[in-house]
């Protein structure tokens, strides 16, 4: 994908956190608020890995980490949504 289509995922933000925020139990809002945030987890994971590739910095293993767990947790989220 293009760098601004993963700009735009993160523009929906607040649009999906204002829907889930007007009915907080409807199950339609949180799994699109979910699917939202789990996109925008792999937006940050591309646009970081596209800065340090151009960047060339190489010590990157503990944000690799803390975004692989992040994703999961956000996983589990969507599942038991």
């Amino acid at each position: 994908m293009d760098k601004f289509m993963w700009l735009f995922i993160a523009s929906l933000l607040p649009a999906t956190t204002a829907w889930l925020g007007a009915d907080i139990f409807a199950r339609t809002s949180a799994i699109l608020y979910v699917i939202n945030v789990l996109l925008f987890n792999l937006a940050t994971a591309f646009l970081r890995r596209q800065v340090t590739l151009k960047n060339h910095i190489n010590n990157m293993q503990n944000l690799n980490r803390q975004e692989n767990v992040s994703f999961g947790v956000n996983l589990v989220t969507l599942i038991v949504t």
